[in-house]
């Protein structure tokens, strides 16, 4: 899963579009944002999920197995 000489870009590339937004979106339509404070993601790989989050001023905080991941 985190091999190969492209893995990085293709996460990358995957995430660019958006695609945490789904994810925002899906919590936000349930939950009020002004009562979500934290968000925590296991397996976030580079924290895109968290992204839309974190631009609202909420505190986020990931964690991934790879380390390429977190660094990106």
């Amino acid at each position: 899963m985190y091999n190969g000489d492209n893995f990085l870009r293709d996460f990358e590339r995957y995430y660019s579009n958006g695609r945490g937004d789904a994810i925002f979106h899906a919590i936000t339509k349930h939950k009020n944002l002004s009562d979500i404070k934290t968000v925590l993601e296991i397996g976030a790989g580079g924290g895109w999920n968290l992204v839309p989050f974190l631009k609202c001023g909420i505190s986020v905080k990931g964690y991934d197995y790879s380390r390429e991941l977190v660094r990106l």
